[in-house]
């Protein structure tokens, strides 16, 4: 195993190769942002919501149910028929803690942040 920590990346991968692929494509695509992880699978789904995040938070007019996928592909917990208006910022480090239950609408320009505990 080892352990990677560079600008604020935390991994956990057994192989060499993979472990500095995984972290030039964050470091690219992540610029300063958080990311956390303790296993390739983990870590792969974390890249991929940060890159999807700008994609569901975008002003232009694509649609709240476009929106709302993304944002279940992201890991945010949505329910039926939410309406998220456009500029919503969902949380970027933790996106599985954020759960929107059924009929809820959320105005444009809305911000939803959350925090962990590692304690």
């Amino acid at each position: 195993m080892y352990i990677w920590k560079i600008d604020s990346i935390k991994l956990l991968l057994e192989e060499e190769k993979m472990a500095n692929m995984f972290l030039k494509i964050a470091q690219n695509h992540m610029g300063t942002g958080h990311l956390e992880a303790n296993s390739l699978k983990e870590l792969i789904r974390n890249l991929f919501s940060k890159m999807l995040q700008p994609i569901a938070s975008t002003r232009y007019p694509v649609g709240s149910r476009f929106r709302a996928t993304l944002e279940r592909i992201r890991g945010v917990k949505v329910g039926k028929h939410v309406f998220l208006g456009g500029g919503c910022v969902l949380d970027r480090a933790k996106p599985q803690l954020i759960t929107i239950e059924d009929y809820v609408s959320l105005a444009g320009n809305v911000m939803i942040l959350t925090h962990s505990n590692p304690t």
